[in-house]
């Protein structure tokens, strides 16, 4: 009888291919699984990641993920050290944007970042990233905020201080993100635009 429970009990022991951390899995729901919860058969109870060669995912606005692609270079800043620097690159790029948060409608580009080196000593599963992907570069740019951008008849147009008053003055839009536009034609630097529309009865004008 002894022999029987102590096979049996053996029976109940998982051994891991490796030494780690195991990671503890969630439900659909994002609960974490913990003592006395009911699973389905085949579900997942965690992971056991291999530290050696890690990797970053993170999070990106829809709204600032225009130009994001696989291959672009990327730094990484990890929150419990936040000395500590790693360069990477864009592995993967999720297809289509969703919510990261049941209730919140605000949706966001997963991206999985390809590290250069991996420290276990200050590295670890689950661990809180930053990440600064860089999607293009220029020495130089002019750009205003978005709001002084208006558009009638698809073509862009900003008002600029002349005198006492504004003219409009058509512009040549370069890329954009969430808060300002580049502008490659139509005013220099030192014009001073508009960030409201100055001739509000004006019935093109906004």
């Amino acid at each position: 009888q002894i022999r029987q429970n102590e096979t049996a009990r053996g029976q109940l022991e998982v051994r891991a291919p490796h030494d780690g951390f195991f990671l503890v899995g969630s439900t659909w729901q994002g609960e974490k699984i913990r003592v006395g919860m009911e699973l389905w058969g085949g579900q997942s109870l965690g992971e056991l990641p291999d530290l050696a060669e890690m990797e970053a995912k993170v999070w990106v606005l829809e709204a600032e993920a225009a130009g994001l692609a696989e291959g672009l270079d990327a730094r990484v800043t990890l929150d419990a050290h936040p000395d500590v620097e790693i360069a990477g690159s864009v592995k993967t790029v999720q297809p289509i944007a969703n919510p990261i948060e049941r209730e919140s409608p605000v949706k966001y580009f997963e991206v999985v970042l390809a590290l250069e080196r991996t420290d276990p000593a200050t590295m670890k599963p689950g661990a809180q990233v930053h990440a600064n992907i860089r999607v293009t570069e220029q020495d130089a740019a002019l750009t205003v905020p978005n709001q002084a951008i208006f558009v009638e008849g698809g073509a862009p147009w900003v008002y600029v201080r002349d005198g006492g008053g504004f003219e409009r003055r058509r512009v040549e839009l370069g890329q954009r993100s969430v808060s300002r536009t580049v502008i490659t034609d139509g005013i220099e630097a030192g014009d001073r635009v508009a960030l409201a529309d100055p001739e509000p009865d004006d019935a093109g004008g906004s």
